[in-house]
């Protein structure tokens, strides 16, 4: 079953950016608003304890994370964090440059996609948000049938 993200017109989806370099969003924030299906709602944050904030008190389809997070904190803490506190939602991560092994990583700790900024288009960007939506809906539907 398919969650349905329906609004009075368009479908739409919230998307929480967690970042601590504005510049980066900005790229996001023009591919989010090319969507050909759905309209993006789009929430930012600096930090972790932002993020966990923001998802207790508001409601998010999904959370893009920049990998170049900060100097203390890494992509791979961030997740860390997530899945202690039992964060359901997607998160992609979103990488300055190809990196594998970490892409690999954050996948096995919690992360359902890595794209890479270099292999970023709106058409490629949308598919990988809404095949990681489409996972977690199905996902959520096993979990309830258990």
């Amino acid at each position: 079953m398919k969650k349905n993200y329906e609004t009075s017109e368009r479908k739409a989806i919230r998307v929480l950016i967690l970042t601590n370099n504005l510049r980066n969003t900005r790229s996001l924030e023009r591919h989010l608003s090319n969507f050909s299906e759905y309209t993006v709602e789009i929430g930012y944050v600096l930090n972790s304890a932002q993020a966990l904030y923001k998802l207790r008190n508001e409601r998010f389809d999904l959370i893009l994370l920049d990998s170049r997070f900060g100097p203390d904190t890494t992509a791979k803490d961030v997740v860390e964090i997530f899945g202690e506190r039992e964060v359901q939602l997607p998160v992609i991560i979103v990488a300055s440059k190809p990196d594998e092994q970490s892409a690999v990583e954050l996948v096995k700790i919690g992360a359902y996609d890595y794209i890479t900024e270099d292999n970023l288009d709106t058409e490629l960007f949308e598919k990988t948000i809404l095949t990681s939506l489409e996972r977690y809906a199905r996902l959520a539907e096993e979990k309830r049938l258990e």
